[in-house]
This record gives C-alpha cells, sequence and structure tokens, in this order.
C-alpha cells in the first residue's frame, strides 16, 4: 500500500476490493496512516454497510474521505454489464465520479449515488436479498 500510495498524485483516491471484515480494517487502518487530508477511500468489496459508517469516520477524523461502492455483475459484468451503486458525501462521491464513470458499461447498467456513506452496500445487501429469493 505504501508503494502504492506513493506513486499516486493528489488528491489520492484509493479503491479497496477485499474481503469484509477484518482484511477490510486493516487495509483501511493503514491507508489512514499512509494518505492525506483530501484523499478518498473507496471500499468496493461487500462490507457490510454499517462498517461503511465506522469506517468514514475514522478517516474522516484525518481529513480523508470515504465512499462504500457495492459492484453487482461477478464475473459475467465485463460482457453482461454491471452496477455500482455507492453512498458518500457529493463533495467525496464528486471526486470519484470520473472513475464510476469510466468504469461503467453501455447499455442498461450503470451507477447510482444511493445517499449517504453506507447507502451504496445497502443497496447491494437489498439488491442480493431479491436476486437470490
Amino acid at each position: 500500500l505504501q508503494e502504492l500510495v506513493s506513486k499516486l498524485k493528489g488528491p489520492r483516491v484509493v479503491w479497496v476490493m477485499v474481503p469484509a471484515g477484518a482484511a477490510t480494517q486493516a487495509t483501511i487502518d493503514e491507508l489512514a496512516e499512509l494518505l492525506s487530508p483530501g484523499d478518498v477511500v473507496v471500499d468496493g468489496g461487500n462490507s457490510r454497510w454499517t462498517d461503511d459508517e465506522k469506517h468514514a469516520v475514522e478517516l474522516g477524523i484525518k481529513g480523508i474521505g470515504f465512499v462504500d461502492c457495492g459492484v453487482s455483475g461477478g464475473v459475467w459484468g465485463l460482457d453482461n454489464g454491471y452496477a455500482l451503486m455507492y453512498g458518500g458525501t457529493p463533495e467525496n462521491v464528486a471526486k470519484v465520479e470520473p472513475v464510476f464513470d469510466a468504469l461503467k458499461p453501455e447499455g442498461n447498467f450503470g451507477s447510482v449515488h444511493a445517499g449517504k456513506v453506507g447507502a451504496g452496500h445497502f443497496a447491494k445487501m437489498v439488491h442480493n436479498g431479491i436476486e437470490y429469493a
């Protein structure tokens, strides 16, 4: 992570996609020590939405923004399309939105700012409940 952060120009956006729970927490903790005020962390894994609120506070104390992003489409997403559901403050989302716009495929898929921090992973949780029911 230190090498990654050192190669990015500020303000930096670091997208994290690691398993939910301890791995995400450890990554957030390390990034909190490496990033600067004005940078943003995006959690694109399958974190619990209530953890997002905690991560936003932890990073916010250091002036680092946080955006949660539920990603739907699985391994077929590249061919069949996928959706991005994200949550965060308008200021932090604006810093990341060019990435979301670049990633969204053409067609009936895309991205949505679902609301405040946690809303992206909450929307993804609801999506999964409907899909798997």
